[in-house]
Parts: structure tokens; C-alpha cells; sequence
């Protein structure tokens, strides 16, 4: 996602091709879109279409579906995605649609900011510049730090230290789904594979 700054308000005007899209980019379009990725209602290319006409309008869904595909990729590195959270750089901590009451709560309490107010106002980086700038005493805050948090190696002294933080993380969990699932079973599968092979072709028994 391109840096934010303050000379300028967020420019949605996008290029592709040789023609202009004026994106639509509030909070709430994203998040609808993130969430239509998991919605198994629909095929990939019907979530691939109703996702470029949430952000780029009708025009743009009509196009063929390889250009949606590199219009999405496009709109989602640019605009959306902030890498704030590589892959494979430690556990999951965040589910828009499963925190959301917390993350409403967190920003009433950090900004009060009423979020359902600002829905179709509050530019999608406006909204992640502010939840990266929430207090750690918001709820979503302590819950992130909880998700997140490590198990202390056991001693005779914290063993109700690590009943308490795996009671915790137990409660947030984030929930995935069967795909979800089957998709971080597959991966794991595929990198004992590889780790076998990569210890076969070094002659580790």
C-alpha cells in the first residue's frame, strides 16, 4: 500500500491500461470486499467480479477475466494491502469481521469515532492509519497482544500464568474456516515435504 501523506488527501484515481478508474475506497467497501474472498455462496470468478465492482465500478467488472484478475492484484498491492503482517511472520492476531465489535469499541474509546457514522466517508487508509495508532489499552489492542503472545516455557512458579494466557488465547481464537483449514493443513504438508526431500538430497537419514 502506498505511503500516506498529509499534503495531499488520498488519491483513488487509478491507471490500468490506458484508462482512468475512479476507485471507490471506503473502509467499509474493503472490508465487504475481504470479507466476499471467504463467501463460498459464490464462485471464484463471481467473488472476483462483485469484488471490481465494489472498488472500480460496473465499467471495470466487465472486463475480461484475466484483466479483473490484474485490475483486483493491482487495487489490493496499491491501496488495500499494508503489510503490516507478512506471511509466516508469526501467528495470526486480527480477523476484521470476527473483532469488529472490538475494533468499534477500541475506536470510540481511542477517538470517539462512531463507525458506523463514517461508513462510505472514511478512506480505507485513513481507517488503517488509525487502527495502527490505537492505544494498547483499546480491546483490540489487548486482544492482538493475547493472540500474540508467546507461551512462557513452565516453571514451578507461572503455572497459573500459563493457565490464565491459554484460557485467553482459547477465548479469541480466530475461528477459520473448513477451506481455511484444509488450506493451512495442505501447507503444512507440503513443507514437511519439502523439508524431507531437501534433507534426502543432503543424505540425512
Amino acid at each position: 500500500m502506498e505511503k500516506m501523506t498529509l499534503a495531499y488527501k488520498p488519491d483513488n484515481a487509478l491507471t490500468f491500461e490506458g484508462r482512468k478508474y475512479r476507485l471507490r475506497m471506503p473502509f467499509d467497501a474493503v472490508l465487504r470486499v475481504l470479507d466476499l474472498q471467504h463467501d463460498t455462496l459464490f464462485l471464484p470468478h463471481e467473488r472476483l467480479a462483485l469484488s471490481v465492482k465494489i472498488l472500480a465500478g460496473t465499467r471495470a467488472a466487465k472486463l475480461p477475466v484475466e484483466k479483473q484478475q490484474k485490475l483486483f492484484s493491482k487495487i489490493f498491492d496499491e491501496y488495500i494491502n499494508d503489510n503490516s503482517h507478512p506471511a509466516g511472520s508469526g501467528p495470526r492476531v486480527l480477523d476484521f469481521s470476527q473483532d469488529a465489535a472490538a475494533i468499534y469499541s477500541s475506536f470510540r474509546q481511542a477517538y470517539g469515532i462512531d463507525l458506523f457514522e463514517e461508513q462510505g466517508r472514511m478512506d480505507w487508509r485513513i481507517f488503517m492509519a488509525l487502527f495502527h495508532g490505537l492505544p494498547d489499552n483499546t480491546k483490540i489492542r489487548e486482544i492482538m497482544l493475547i493472540r500474540g503472545r508467546e507461551i512462557p516455557e513452565a516453571t514451578k512458579y507461572n503455572a497459573k500464568e500459563i493457565a490464565a494466557l491459554m484460557e485467553a488465547k482459547a477465548y479469541y481464537a480466530i475461528r477459520i474456516s473448513e477451506d481455511e483449514a484444509e488450506q493451512t493443513f495442505q501447507s503444512g504438508v507440503d513443507r514437511l515435504a519439502a523439508s524431507l526431500a531437501e534433507r534426502g538430497s543432503h543424505g540425512i537419514p
